[in-house]
Order: C-alpha cells, then sequence, then structure tokens
C-alpha cells in the first residue's frame, strides 16, 4: 500500500491520477499473452496422429489434431500441452516463446484387457 501525503490538494490530486495510471500500465503490461499455437502430433514412425487430443492443463481450451496430425489451440507462454491418444502415452509440452511445435507420441506399453 503506497500512502501520498500533500500538503496542497491540488498537487496531490495530481499525484494520485499520475500513480493510478501508471499502475494501470503495470497491471496491463503484466497480463500473459494469448496466442495461437500450430503443431503437428507424429507417432515414433514419423507417421500423423489422427484424432489425438490437445489440450492446454489446468484449462478448457482443447483441440483434436485432423488427418494430417495438424492442430491449432490458444494457449499463453507457460502454459502446459497435453497431447493424449490411444495407444500412445500421455506427453506434455511447455509452452515457449515458439508458434509451432512438432510433438512425437511415444506407443504405451499399457495393456488393456476387458472381460464381459
Amino acid at each position: 500500500m503506497i500512502i501520498i501525503k500533500c500538503k496542497r490538494r491540488p498537487q496531490c490530486r495530481l499525484a494520485a491520477a499520475i500513480f493510478l495510471l501508471l499502475s494501470l500500465f503495470v497491471a496491463v503490461g503484466a497480463k500473459a499473452q494469448v496466442k495461437t499455437i500450430n503443431g503437428t502430433v507424429l507417432d515414433d514412425k514419423n507417421l500423423p496422429v489422427v484424432a489425438a487430443t490437445v489440450k492446454i492443463k489446468d484449462k478448457t481450451a482443447a483441440t483434436v489434431t485432423d488427418k494430417e496430425g495438424h492442430f491449432v489451440v490458444a494457449a499463453e507462454q507457460g502454459d502446459v500441452l497435453e497431447i493424449s491418444a490411444v495407444s500412445f502415452s500421455l506427453a506434455q509440452v511447455d509452452v515457449t516463446d515458439a508458434l509451432t511445435y512438432r510433438i512425437q507420441l511415444v506407443p504405451s506399453t499399457k495393456i488393456c484387457l476387458m472381460w464381459w
């Protein structure tokens, strides 16, 4: 908390107004910028993974890869992309200042058996 003490009211109001404006500029500049992330999800043989889910961890933003493994999602630097697909292990990728990502999934070693 900052307290501004002035003996003259007009100067005090001016100082308070300037401080308020500067605070607003700092608050706007500190907000993270959302950007559009493009990428391709591939398997261990460099083939596209169709219908892989690309989700922003701890947020609702998500998308699915197309037939060429491409995706587009809005994210901000510091977010984590979670990529999942049937028969593959979950992959996590940190969002940096890059706009394009190439993500290679590893086949899952888990076997799921269903008994009816």
